[in-house]
């Protein structure tokens, strides 16, 4: 809830221009970073650093059993526990009457 000691008129025409600023500064943010974008793309174009589509090697697709695939899957397993463990609590929680979490004030 917001509370003012402001006119509610006062308050509208701050809050209209805090929202139009913000949104006049993603649109000139968006803007300047797409022409950097251009400049960047067409200087490492010109100096060469963008290989040719003809000399592009594609890489054979292969699923390897190694060390990485048994780190994701602990970590999987983990992620899971720790999820279960949580909807547990939870899901106790509302039968012992359902615990509100504190509410934070001004």
């Amino acid at each position: 809830m917001v509370t003012t000691t402001k006119p509610f008129g006062t308050f509208f025409v701050e809050s209209a221009q805090q929202a139009a600023s913000t949104t006049i500064a993603i649109a000139w943010i968006t803007w300047w970073s797409l022409v950097v974008g251009f400049v960047v793309h067409f200087l490492f174009l010109d100096l060469g650093f963008i290989p040719s589509r003809a000399s592009a090697q594609v890489a054979e697709v292969s699923i390897e059993l190694n060390y990485k695939l048994v780190l994701n899957v602990f970590a999987t397993i983990f992620f899971v526990f720790l999820y279960w463990s949580h909807r547990q609590d939870s899901v106790a929680g509302e039968r012992r009457g359902g615990e509100e979490h504190a509410d934070m004030t001004d």
